[in-house]
């Protein structure tokens, strides 16, 4: 990656911001970061316009990455596994990402927290790509484990809540089931300034709702794993659907969750609360797809193109073969999602569910200079990281 330019200007005939969408628009970018938007027509003095052919946006924002570039974060937790997954997605148009933990045991977590830190520690602060880390259990519902191992799921113990507490490494997202872990224990959690999702878990619509009363945020993969809503019964699906203010991560594969459904989602809650997440797997940026596992058996990939996924045996899905990318076309193409609204979340919603959309995801004054370059057909034709062009 070349050294970030202190000040340049990027110009193009449609830069979308993070929320909404302006025609012959430049970026102004100092010390990699998001100067000002400016006209075309009335550019900065003293400061030469590059000007590009597609769309500049914000780069994509995925807090769910299990792996990629041939590399699962459970296998390989070190600093450089961190930085191999989080390449591999940037190459793809992702320049802020949540590398994920898939029900890690205690020893494994402390590697991860400690890999993670050393990631960030070693990243230039204009150009950091890992924003923390997302647990995604050991704590759900046995009865809901889709790919997560039966035996690695367990209750939440005090040592547990402190070892959460005590990743201070960016951000930290906790995928908890609600029914498995005590109010009190959320709470500590969120507190502690942890974000916590629900997910994997077959917990009632009252069930959920103590625990947003003590800061449950969101949702984690909407419809996967969950109580589904019934007429008699909402689930966790029916408290997501209906909850005014919570955030939701939505796999948009065209396997984990039917395009109808889809929109049935997409209508209830809107572009700025449902938010795409790849789920990704190691065959995301890789050469080459080769089975891989979550110390089960082997996962090997199905579909084609931007419908691939992942699956055990059995048929169990086991995540998605999606860059952020891919993600926001088959929103487009399948789902009728508009435009601004897909991009919308793939960006800037994403962030906000974690509290960093002052930093990422948007194209505002102050916003690090995270760039991905689409052509009409929004595949990836260009990313900058904090200011600097991707090669």
């Amino acid at each position: 990656m070349a050294a970030p330019t202190k000040v340049a200007a990027l110009g193009a005939e449609r830069v979308f911001d993070g929320r909404a969408l302006h025609t012959d628009t430049g970026l102004l970018l100092r010390e990699g970061h998001v100067a000002a938007r400016f006209a075309l027509s009335d550019p900065p003095p003293g400061v030469a316009v590059e000007r590009v052919d597609g769309m500049l946006c914000p780069g994509f924002v995925d807090l769910q990455v299990n792996g990629g570039g041939g590399l699962l974060l459970n296998n390989d937790p070190s600093a450089e596994g961190v930085r191999s997954i989080a390449r591999a997605h940037r190459a793809l148009g992702t320049t802020s990402l949540l590398p994920t933990l898939v029900s890690p045991g205690r020893a494994l977590l402390e590697r991860a927290g400690r890999g993670v830190a050393e990631a960030i520690d070693g990243q230039e602060a204009q150009a950091l790509s890992v924003l923390g880390l997302h647990v995604e259990g050991p704590h759900l519902s046995p009865a809901r484990p889709g790919a997560h191992d039966p035996a690695a799921i367990r209750p939440l113990e005090p040592r547990d809540e402190a070892l959460l507490c005590s990743l201070s490494a960016g951000s930290t997202l906790v995928t908890l089931a609600p029914e498995q872990v005590e109010p009190a224990q959320i709470e500590t959690l969120c507190r502690a300034g942890l974000c916590v999702f629900a997910g994997h878990s077959e917990a009632a619509a009252e069930v959920v709702s103590r625990a947003r009363a003590v800061g449950l945020r969101g949702f984690t993969h909407l419809y996967n794993a969950m109580s589904p809503l019934a007429g008699r019964a909402p689930g966790i699906v029916g408290a997501a659907l209906s909850d005014p203010d919570a955030f939701a991560g939505i796999i948009a594969d065209g396997a984990h969750v039917d395009w109808t459904s889809f929109r049935v989602a997409f209508a209830a809650l809107g572009p700025s609360r449902l938010f795409l997440v790849s789920d990704a797997m190691p065959p995301v940026g890789a050469p080459a797809a080769r089975p891989f596992d979550l110390g089960g058996p082997p996962i090997a990939t199905r579909g084609e193109g931007d419908a691939r996924h992942c699956v055990l045996p059995d048929g169990t899905l086991a995540g998605s073969c999606l860059s952020m990318a891919a993600a926001v076309r088959n929103a487009w193409r399948h789902a009728g999602v508009g435009l601004e609204a897909a991009l919308q979340m793939a960006t800037s919603t994403p962030a906000r569910a974690l509290g960093r959309d002052a930093e990422v995801g948007v194209l505002d004054a102050g916003a690090r200079a995270d760039l991905v370059l689409l052509d009409d057909a929004l595949a990836v034709r260009g990313v900058w990281v904090g200011g600097a062009r991707v090669d």
